[in-house]
């Protein structure tokens, strides 16, 4: 392993830059063979896009285009509606003022043309075809609504176009995210059996895998070193349910600090495991903790725990690195 802890008075030898060398390698290797599966809608991952307007699939992904040609069929339709209320009122103007109900169909008929002409199923009346077109553009919104909702962006039937239009552009159409850095933290114990729980990241619910580069926990103590334990767990937000992630012990002496690299949430292999989590201070071991029986679900708080056992002054830190997620 790369040495850590360089002072000014150190020599760098060829080793080293070959140790150096080879972590770099490993990770670039670790990095390669992270899989991101196919998307379904009981798994985050990569989507088909689409440019269908007319297809049941539940594996693609909609584009831009075709939410356009979604959100055009409905102008047209709305501007169909429009001109024919439009010309409906005219007529209807022109009928009211006729000398005879023959000589008011005729106008109606040179300023619209026939009812028979109509490319609506009801032809037998101008109101009746009218509120068919309503009710189709009025159909054709909801339609649009529920497939902007379904991207992910709130919407009702009863927005007008200019608001659907306005959401189906804040569509996302990237799955990946990230939460940046968190700076350090740090708390101050001084009483026997004093304890605090504290979130020091919340990961989003339902992501096919969590990438948590790096993260540091340190204790140090003003007084005559004693007892202090500490623990890393996951908290499911909705059920409260905890796991702990193997990460937990006594800390004795006057200073204690813990490193983690490489911490991999991995949702998307048909299981659920936190694994690749490598801390040096702990023998650098790497181990696989499976989440078989706890849900990510809802959102997920990462918890660094600690306590003294006995009156004593323990100053705690920590801190997390940019947390990726797919």
């Amino acid at each position: 392993m790369a040495k850590t802890d360089w002072t000014l008075t150190d020599t760098v030898k060829p080793d080293d830059f070959n140790n150096i060398g080879r972590e770099i390698n490993q990770l670039r290797t670790d990095v390669d063979h992270i899989e991101v599966p196919t998307a379904s809608l009981t798994e985050a991952g990569i989507v088909q896009l689409s440019n269908a307007t007319n297809s049941t699939s539940e594996i693609e992904a909609s584009t831009s285009k075709a939410t356009k040609t979604a959100y055009d069929t409905a102008v047209a339709a709305q501007n169909t509606a429009n001109a024919a209320n439009t010309a409906a009122a005219a007529a209807q103007a022109k009928a009211n003022a006729a000398e005879t109900p023959s000589g008011a169909q005729a106008k109606v008929n040179a300023a619209v043309g026939p009812l028979s002409s109509l490319l609506t199923s009801a032809k037998g009346n101008t109101v009746s075809a009218i509120n068919e077109l309503f009710t189709s553009a009025s159909n054709g919104k909801t339609a649009v609504a529920a497939a902007i909702t379904g991207k992910g962006v709130p919407a009702s039937g009863s927005d007008t176009f200019g608001q659907l239009a306005t959401k189906i552009r804040s569509i996302s159409t990237s799955t990946y995210g990230t939460i940046p850095r968190q700076p350090e933290q740090s708390d101050f114990l001084n009483r026997n059996g004093e304890r605090r729980d504290r979130t020091i990241a919340t990961l989003p619910a339902s992501k096919g895998i969590y990438i948590i580069p790096y993260l540091t926990l340190s204790c140090d103590s003003y007084t005559v070193p004693r007892e202090a334990s500490i623990q890393l767990s996951l908290k499911n937000t909705s059920t409260n349910k905890t796991i702990n992630l193997g990460i937990t012990g006594g800390v004795t002496g006057s200073s204690f600090r813990l490193v983690i690299y490489n911490m991999i949430i991995d949702t998307a292999d048909g299981g659920s495991y936190v694994k690749e989590l490598s801390y040096p201070n702990y023998s650098n071991t790497r181990e696989a903790i499976s989440l078989n029986d706890f849900t990510l679900d809802a959102p997920i708080d990462l918890i660094f725990t600690y306590y003294i056992q006995d009156t004593d002054y323990r100053y705690f830190r920590w801190s997390v690195d940019k947390i990726s997620y797919a």
